[in-house]
């Protein structure tokens, strides 16, 4: 990929940071003694920002932009209702309407001024999107048929994208004469919310994942009048051809949670079938051949925009980097387009609320640390982690920055621009989950540091880190079992077994679970969990054929594990629980890999509201059999920050990419974040004779310790059987919660 050169550049070396200005001091002096974010990445890709404007007073973040920045994304002043005004009816003469469309350029204008002034890019932001679109473009959203057809509304789209480009290439050049617009925003998340989006789309599908009509006005237009063949995400297309016809910018598809593996898979999906659309559309492709394969002209999706507005609760390093290398996969080049990293959940879980009070991240008591939900594991995060201070959540905060530009850089030859979406934590959309760089008086914080040097930042004494749990022991090199380990035994008690249905909002259906309650259960105490998943045709019963209410109280009895509370859901996570897939389709595995949702987002807080359970990762353990095996993989991975323990018991194919398909991860994501490297302890079997599963847990356990991840891997006697499957707990529960 060809790669834009910075435009803006500011020597630092060996500088440190400072958090005052001198009396008198300048703030282009002060930064000019603080690091620059565009130098220390000039070699890998662009560091961008938002544009606002600036008020009176404003000298601060001017010029804290100018010294860290060298592109900006217009954050309002280049979006439809910004450039253009109208209600229906006011669109072109030719077009049906009256033409009384007034342009409103001035705003933009500023902006293209300032960054001429300072010799910067500008991305365009955005063409066309469900929001913010004056209703004269496409007869706006709602419940009724849309006033206009999509033929009028195809026609508005094309003079509004050919009004708009022509307007910045022809007034804002760079000195070589192209645009300073490089990149043109066409299209902004055309994809609907809410969709449970963990587990990949199935091939071909991406269209049923459209917003709805009353959502987006383009959908609902592009639904009145479609002949057969016609479908209402054609919008898409047109939007990208008529780009591609009146300006030679870069041009993108945006979107956001592009870190969720259903989201990304659903994009790529699109980005291809319109690019080999494209490719063979000799209407309006110049360069369009008869064969795809033949083709070598330029794509009609560039690249992809990774909004990237992430959160410590389920935004990983190891996701982001999963869903940068399909997009390169599939051939676009790549921008992170409006990165912030909240630090509570959810979206709307600022424990003071979103306009309340504004306290800067260090400052925050550990009151301040409880987030605004109902859902207990996130409502208490970080508690659950050991931590109690705003400063300790900072530096939590500042590994995942940190983590997050390692994966940059190492696909920067693919990563055209990174982008922050504002500067000050306190002027950011989110303010009250504190996701930027700078606290409220321009002072950094410890994500500045770590973002002008990851590597750096992340060799730092461990004690400067917060501590997310206890370093784990693996125990002694016995895997053997003792007779009648699996067995009742005279003078010993046994845990009770009951069932519970709880409503699962993933499956939208009420769903079971078998619970083993501990010997002499009492309701004052608190007990750690073991989550046991079953396998590929089992369900909340198949446990209870391997005796691990006689296994584990025994290990009890004689001191070797703690009493606990365990949990042994239905992982097969269907719409409603019903459907006919079987054997090993794709489709079936999918249902298998949606179980992740249904636990983090309803298993968990039902157990965690109904019985008396220990908080944090060093109190939780998920453990399964077979394809259990493969979901403990994958849940626990996922959640690390939930799980300290994970038990792998002969795991089913899939955790890696192999003749059925992708992976859950690939041999680099099979991976641990630093932080969790020491303290979790993960145990992966296989049976000598087994013929179900093959190779692929050794396999696994490859992948990790190629990773540098310490881990359990054994063989026990015998094939794809409760024989094994015993030995496995046994050996599994009397290491955990130690």
């Amino acid at each position: 990929m060809k790669k834009l050169l910075a435009l803006v550049c500011f020597c630092f070396m060996n500088v440190a940071l400072a958090d005052t200005r001198e009396p008198g001091q300048s703030w282009a002096d002060y930064w000019a003694e603080t690091p620059s974010l565009n130098e220390a990445w000039k070699d890998h890709f662009l560091l961008g920002n938002v544009y606002g404007g600036f008020r009176g007073g404003d000298d601060a973040r001017r010029e804290l932009l100018l010294h860290n920045y060298n592109v900006l994304t217009a954050e309002n002043n280049m979006k439809p209702s910004s450039l253009s005004m109208g209600g229906v009816g006011s669109d072109p003469v030719e077009n049906g309407g009256n033409g009384t469309i007034r342009w409103t350029f001035d705003s933009a204008d500023e902006m293209m001024a300032f960054a001429e002034k300072n010799d910067l890019l500008i991305y365009g932001h955005v063409l066309a999107w469900h929001n913010q679109t004056p209703a004269w473009i496409n007869g706006g959203s709602g419940q009724d048929e849309s006033p206009y057809t999509r033929v009028r509304a195809r026609a508005n789209m094309e003079f509004f994208v050919k009004t708009v480009v022509a307007h910045f290439d022809n007034n804002w050049k760079l000195k070589d004469g192209s645009g300073r617009v490089f990149a043109w925003e066409v299209v902004n998340e055309a994809l609907s919310d809410g969709v449970n989006w963990s587990a990949n789309v199935t091939p071909g599908q991406w269209r049923n994942h459209m917003r709805l009509p009353t959502q987006s006005g383009w959908i609902r237009a592009y639904s009145n009048g479609m002949a057969d063949g016609e479908h209402p995400s054609d919008f898409i297309y047109d939007a990208f051809r008529f780009a591609r016809k009146y300006t030679d910018a870069i041009l993108y598809y945006n979107d956001f949670n592009l870190y969720f593996d259903g989201k990304a898979s659903a994009v790529a999906q699109m980005i291809q079938e319109l690019n080999a659309q494209w490719a063979t559309d000799k209407t309006n492709n110049p360069d369009a051949v008869d064969n795809v394969k033949d083709y070598t002209g330029r794509k009609l999706i560039e690249g992809v925009g990774m909004q990237s507005h992430n959160y410590m609760w389920d935004t990983p390093a190891s996701a982001v980097e999963r869903n940068i290398k399909r997009f390169i996969d599939i051939g676009v080049e790549i921008s992170i387009s409006e990165l912030d990293l909240n630090v509570f959940a959810p979206w709307n879980g600022e424990p003071q609320g979103s306009r309340g009070q504004y306290v800067n991240l260090k400052d925050r008591t550990e009151e301040q640390l409880v987030a605004n939900t109902n859902n207990q594991a996130q409502k208490y995060y970080w508690r659950d982690r050991g931590i109690t201070t705003g400063t300790q959540v900072e530096i939590e905060q500042a590994i995942r920055y940190a983590e997050y530009f390692q994966v940059f850089k190492k696909y920067s030859d693919h990563i055209r621009r990174v982008t922050f979406w504002g500067y000050r934590d306190n002027d950011n959309w989110r303010r009250n989950h504190n996701p930027l760089l700078w606290n409220s008086d321009y002072s950094p914080k410890e994500a500045f540091k770590a973002v002008v040097d990851p590597d750096k930042y992340l060799e730092r004494r461990p004690d400067e880190k917060a501590t997310v749990s206890s370093q784990k022991s693996f125990g002694d090199d016995d895997f053997s079992t003792p007779a009648g380990f699996d067995t009742k035994k005279s003078g010993v008690q046994y845990g009770t077994i009951e069932t519970i249905s709880y409503f699962s909002t993933t499956t939208e259906n009420d769903r079971k679970a078998t619970i083993i309650l501990p010997p002499n259960f009492d309701t004052t105490k608190k007990y750690p969990v073991l989550y046991l998943l079953h396998g590929i045709g089992g369900d909340e019963r198949e446990w209870l054929g391997g005796n691990p209410n006689e296994i584990i109280s025994n290990l009890v009895s004689e001191g070797k594990t703690k009493e606990m509370i365990i949990v042994i859901p239905n992982i097969r996570a269907r719409h409603k629980d019903v459907g006919e897939t079987e054997g090993f389709s794709p489709a079936r595995f999918r249902e298998f890999d949606n179980f992740l949702n249904d636990m983090r987002d309803d298993l968990m807080p039902y157990i965690e509201k109904n019985y008396p359970v220990l908080s944090g990762r060093d109190n939780r353990a998920v453990a399964g059999l077979s394809m259990g095996g493969r979901s403990a993989l994958h849940v626990g991975i996922n959640f690390i920050d939930n799980f300290g323990y994970i038990g792998a018991f002969t795991p089913a194919p899939g955790v890696l990419p192999g003749p059925r398909g992708e992976g859950l991860f690939t041999r680099e994501t099979l991976t641990l974040p630093r932080e969790y490297r020491r303290n979790t302890m993960i145990m992966i079997t296989k049976g000598g004779t087994d013929g179900v599963v093959g190779n692929n847990p050794s396999d696994y356990s490859a992948a990790l310790k190629e990773n540098g991840i310490e881990h359990i891997y054994t063989v026990t006697d015998g094939g794809h059987d409760f024989n094994v499957w015993k030995n496995n707990l046994y050996n599994f529960t009397r290491r955990i919660f130690q």
